[in-house]
């Protein structure tokens, strides 16, 4: 092999590496915005949860004539 020929090798391994590079950065930049996306879809259904869950305690105290703070039990 000539000095031409392994150099040619070396600058294809080389763009073969830096292709390799951006592909893993675009796989995990991706993969990130995908868990960001769930994390917030989760963060938000919980905020929903919560929001329904203290509606329904509320509602169900005020119906009672209990404080509106109250956080005993409810029989």
């Amino acid at each position: 092999m000539s000095e031409v020929h392994v150099q040619r090798s070396l600058e294809d391994i080389r763009l073969e590496i830096m292709l390799l590079a951006a592909e893993v950065l675009f796989l995990v930049s991706v993969l990130g915005a995908i868990i960001l996306f769930n994390l917030d879809v989760y963060s938000q259904s919980r905020k929903l949860s919560l929001s329904a869950e203290s509606y329904t305690t509320r509602s169900r105290c005020l119906n009672r004539g209990l404080p509106r703070g109250y956080k005993g039990t409810i029989h």
